[in-house]
């Protein structure tokens, strides 16, 4: 294949590899407007705080007769889908910076959004169409936030890659969904089974146009994967985001249009993918931290003057153990975190050094954004994950679908407009009476707020006494020789089930003493079903990207859990062998 020297580097590492083609298909703009007016009309019966929320960020400054032309142009040409990308903030303000990565200043709006016309007509090209499919691997950057338009643009699938899945664990998916081209950084494209034509991302930010292409209207599916902490992930179609619950965020957490925020959390995942689309809507500039280590996050945020740091509650424990040092952080008017449970003593380490700047968010691939937690929620209740959003219905049912009473734990059941209509392979979550289980267990209490005590399925029965791993790691987590902890579940034949704690010491700590400290302790500070029979110690502990520990990878060897080339997540094996 003949390429002009700019073009991303195509690899194909088997002969007779090739990309499938698609023939584009005509779309009806009119489709595009009355999708408009429909989340119009439901933004018009929000909440007045809702209102209030979304003229304080900004958005109703009246804009100019051309630039609203342009705007109405932009949404025929590629909707409300994420294909519409840099288009807006690029029709709105042209000269303000989209970006900054590695501490350089990058593109304007107007610059990226040229940028991502290009990658599309070389995607289109290529053969990215209606009907094909195509991976994205790669941390955050701005070759990632083009990719994300330019493949909308296309009217391609999009699916969303974890960079911590292992080789296998990528091959596996990649055959299973079919894809027919995969974006990757270049790091990460040796993950990726040779049978599959990949594109080195940078290369996208030098791709030339090819003439003749057009958008589709609209654009294809935005594949988000779960994390697959209990088995092969399952994909979801997240394209379309109700207007109605964009405003619900707005009226709950500090966003502004023209705000400066700090990507700390990994787009291809539901939270940070969300806040790189509201870019679309509030014009941002995203600073893109590709490893968000504490040193990493702040210094952007100092450099920068930003006014929101966006990450997950691995990073947050990064933040909060390393404290702010000297830097000057005076503009930072909100940490909002999202991703897995938010560990109390954390939030109020963080609170303690940071001040009143932290929002907790619960929700799901699966039921969107369901509650959220302010600072000052979280000064009277660290564990608490908030009061529903607007237009958000969470209920606490019994096993038999029956509500419980107040105080009392069940399954979150949440109705939402976010909610997701199903996985892409036919399969759903359970559903009744127009709420979606979140798999989580939980309880409201009198005031409304709501807590989440973990998954579902992970809980532990011993002895007939349900045990929730989260209540046995906040008390064993205060231990200052212990630096990171998870409990689980294992057969027992008296008991049903016994738990077993796996622990990672401080770096002061011997390892050999640890698991005598932490059954002295337990016997001191938990009740006797919750004490753990079992310690086995850790270099380090399975998290995903967002923080969960992949509780079904412990007590395994690690030669057998994780592959080649896992590096995001890279437990050590245990220092002390009861498993």
């Amino acid at each position: 294949m003949r390429r002009p020297p700019t073009d991303p580097v195509i690899r194909r590492r088997r002969e007779g590899a090739n990309v499938r083609r698609c023939p584009m298909v005509s779309a009806n703009p009119l489709g595009v407007v009355r999708r408009a007016a429909h989340d119009a009309r439901a933004a018009v019966s929000l909440t007045r705080g809702g209102v209030r929320a979304y003229v304080a960020s900004g958005l109703t400054v009246p804009l100019g007769p051309l630039t609203l032309a342009r705007i109405s142009r932009d949404l025929l040409a590629f909707g409300l889908s994420p294909g519409f990308g840099y288009a807006g903030a690029a029709d709105r303000h042209p000269g303000s910076p989209a970006v900054e990565e590695d501490g350089e200043p990058g593109p304007t709006f107007a610059d990226a959004e040229r940028i991502t016309r290009a990658a599309a007509g070389f995607l289109a090209a290529e053969g990215c169409a209606p009907g094909s499919r195509v991976g994205l691997l790669g941390r955050n950057s701005l070759a990632f936030a083009v990719a994300v338009a330019a493949v909308g643009r296309t009217g391609a699938d999009l699916f969303y890659l974890n960079t911590g899945f292992p080789a296998a664990q990528l091959a596996d998916l990649v055959h299973h969904h079919g894809l027919h081209l995969v974006l990757a950084d270049a790091d990460l494209a040796r993950r990726l089974p040779d049978d599959v034509p990949t594109v080195a991302l940078p290369g996208l930010l030098a791709a030339d146009s090819r003439p003749g292409v057009g958008p589709v209207v609209g654009g294809g599916r935005h594949i988000i994967l779960t994390s697959g902490t209990t088995g092969r992930p399952k994909g979801a179609d997240r394209s379309r985001t109700p207007l109605a619950a964009v405003v619900a965020l707005l009226s709950s957490l500090p966003y502004r249009e023209r705000g400066t925020h700090v990507m700390a959390a990994p787009m291809f995942h539901s939270w940070g993918w969300l806040n790189h689309r509201l870019t679309s809507l509030l014009d941002t500039t995203e600073v893109m931290v590709p490893h968000p280590t504490a040193t990493a996050v702040l210094d952007a945020a100092e450099r920068n003057r930003a006014d929101l740091i966006i990450t997950t509650p691995v990073v947050l424990g990064r933040l909060a153990a390393a404290g702010p040092g000297e830097r000057n952080l005076s503009g930072l008017r909100g940490v909002l975190v999202s991703g897995s449970l938010l560990p109390p003593d954390v939030v109020a380490r963080f609170q303690s050094q940071f001040g009143p700047v932290l929002y907790n968010l619960y929700g799901s691939t699966e039921v969107g954004y369901v509650s959220v937690a302010s600072p000052d929620d979280l000064l009277a209740h660290p564990d608490t994950a908030g009061l529903p959003l607007p237009g958000v219905a969470v209920r606490i049912l019994d096993r038999h679908g029956h509500p419980v009473a107040v105080g009392h734990e069940g399954e979150i059941w949440v109705g939402s407009p976010a909610a997701f209509s199903g996985y892409i392979d036919g399969g759903d979550t359970d559903r009744r009476d127009g709420l979606v289980a979140t798999g989580d267990a939980g309880r409201l209490d009198a005031d409304g707020f709501l807590f989440v005590h973990g998954r579902a399925d992970d809980l532990i029965i011993s002895g007939g006494e349900n045990v929730h791993p989260a209540e046995v790691e906040t008390v064993l987590r205060a231990m200052p020789e212990v630096a990171d902890v998870a409990a689980v579940g294992t057969p027992d034949p008296l008991f049903g089930e016994q738990v077993v704690v796996h622990v990672v010491p401080s770096a002061d700590t011997d390892p050999a003493e640890l698991p005598d400290l932490v059954l002295a302790h337990a016997r001191r500070e938990l009740a006797p079903y919750q004490r753990p029979r079992e310690v086995v110690v850790h270099t380090e502990l399975p998290h995903s990207e967002t923080g969960k520990v992949m509780r079904r990878l412990l007590g395994k060897p690690s030669e057998s859990l994780f592959g080649d080339g896992f590096e995001d997540v890279e437990p050590g094996g245990p220092a002390r062998g009861q498993d």
